[in-house]
This record gives structure tokens, C-alpha cells and sequence, in this order.
């Protein structure tokens, strides 16, 4: 008998305590299982967000870029003179087979001419920052508009532009409305918690993105030009063309809990006419 009450006692399971014991430890290793895969989803819906904003800045750029590569062509050198209506001929800009190249340089609106699809045919082409139509305020979208060219004053002469969303949810409007350079026009509307949980109005928070022009403009040497069109001189100076865009994100970021904002800028040089 005693040799029987000795081997039951040393089969003997674990003590409720230690039963305990153990369910607590597995609990807080698990615990930190789970808020590291929690954190690593966070980080990677935050960075899966941004790429799809910078993805969406850069097709706007390579498009923009692309387009201003052929404003100006055709040239009227391009063609015999005698072939060239003499009704045309003065100015000859306005015939419909001559791109005129830039027609408004304005600081949240580009409009130029050019054969952008190759095809022989000379475009009008309108880009431009348009803020929310119910409130005035950004975020704003930026507008395209192609169509083809007809006989007439290209500013003045052209059939309505058909615009279509090419960018959304940009917050920078800097010499919108025909203010000074890197002036805002637009607030930004809405309110974000930022990371101390205090809540700001996003026109606060995100007041150092709001100045950047959409479209600056220089000269051969560097300078700034201010807006003009094709009826101010000034216009034929301009050689290059920078586009800034900051976009902000239409969701919040689930590490920060503020919606990240994604700059991208990008210097075009017109092509030499």
C-alpha cells in the first residue's frame, strides 16, 4: 500500500495556483503577440495609404510633364507659308494646325496648345486647381481639359473646355484667385486629432502645405515670372514650369490618427520653339 500511495502522489497534476499561473504568463505573451501585429498592420495600411497617394501625384505628373513636352508643336515653321490661309496669316496662332504654346500661366491654372497625342491634331489644353464647389474651400481637385483646336484666338476664340478630375484632395492653392505668390486662397476644411489627442482645424494643422503654388513659373535665368496670357509679352519668357502638389489624405493614419499629407514637385522645361 505504501509503495501504491507513493506513485499517486508523484502522477499528481498542477495546483489550481499554478494553473493560474501559467494562464497569466500565456495571456501577456500573447498580449504582446497581438499588439505587434496590430502595430504592423497599422504601419502597413499607413504605408500602403501613401503609396497610393504619391502613385496617384506622380501619374498627375507624368501626365502634366508629357503634355507640356509638345506644347508649342506644331510651329507655323512647320508648314509652307503659301499653303497657310492668308486669312490666318495675321496672326498666325490663330489657325487651327499652329499650337501657340502657352496661352494663361496663371498660379493655380496652365493652358497651353500642342499636338499632346501625336496624331497630328493640335490640342487645347487646360489644367486647373478647382476648390469644393459647397464650400469654396479645399481639399480641391485639379481639372483637365482637351479639345481640339478650331480657328480663332486661342484665349478668346476656342470652343468651352470639357474638364475631367485628373487629381483630388490637394490643399495647397498658393496665388489662387489671383493672389500674390505663395499666398493661400482656400482654407482647408475638417479637423484632425493629432498625436497628443489634442483636435486642430485642418486649415491650422496643415497651414505650412497650404502656400505652395500649383504653378510657378521662370525665366531663362531663373526668375519668377507673375501670371500672364497670351496677351501680355511676358509670356513668351517663360522656359520653365514647376508643378507642386500636396495632397492630403482622405483617411486618418491609424498609427497617428491624422491623415498623412504627400508632397511632390516636379521642374518642366518647355521644349525650345
Amino acid at each position: 500500500m505504501e509503495k501504491t500511495f507513493k506513485i499517486a502522489r508523484r502522477q499528481r497534476g498542477f495546483s489550481l495556483l499554478e494553473m493560474i499561473f501559467v494562464l497569466l504568463i500565456l495571456a501577456l505573451v500573447l498580449g504582446v503577440v497581438f499588439n505587434e501585429i496590430g502595430m504592423t498592420q497599422k504601419s502597413y495600411q499607413a504605408e500602403g495609404l501613401k503609396l497610393d497617394i504619391t502613385q496617384g501625384s506622380r501619374i498627375f505628373m507624368n501626365q502634366i510633364g508629357r503634355d507640356l513636352h509638345n506644347a508649342g508643336y506644331p510651329t507655323q515653321g512647320m508648314f509652307n507659308p503659301t499653303l497657310v490661309s492668308p486669312a490666318l496669316q495675321s496672326p498666325v496662332q490663330n489657325d487651327s494646325r499652329i499650337a501657340a504654346g502657352l496661352v494663361k500661366a496663371a498660379y493655380d491654372e496652365l493652358w497651353f496648345e500642342g499636338d499632346v497625342t501625336g496624331n497630328g491634331t493640335v490640342w487645347v489644353v487646360d489644367y486647373k486647381l478647382l476648390p469644393d464647389p459647397s464650400t469654396g474651400s479645399c481639399p480641391c481637385t485639379i481639372v483637365r481639359s482637351q479639345i481640339p483646336k478650331i480657328n480663332g484666338n486661342p484665349l478668346t476664340g476656342q470652343n468651352s473646355p470639357q474638364y475631367s478630375t485628373i487629381l483630388s484632395d490637394v490643399i495647397n492653392s498658393g496665388g489662387a484667385n489671383g493672389a500674390a505668390s505663395g499666398t493661400a486662397a482656400y482654407t482647408v476644411t475638417g479637423s484632425s486629432t493629432t498625436v497628443t489627442g489634442t483636435t486642430q482645424t485642418n486649415d491650422s494643422l496643415f497651414s505650412s502645405y497650404k502656400s505652395a503654388n500649383v504653378f510657378t513659373y521662370y525665366d531663362v535665368s531663373g526668375n519668377e515670372i507673375t501670371p500672364t496670357d497670351i496677351s501680355g509679352s511676358t509670356i513668351s519668357n517663360i522656359t520653365t514650369i514647376r508643378i507642386n502638389v500636396n495632397v492630403l489624405a482622405p483617411h486618418a493614419d491609424l498609427q497617428t490618427g491624422m491623415p498623412p499629407v504627400m508632397s511632390n514637385s516636379v521642374a518642366v522645361r518647355l521644349p525650345v520653339q
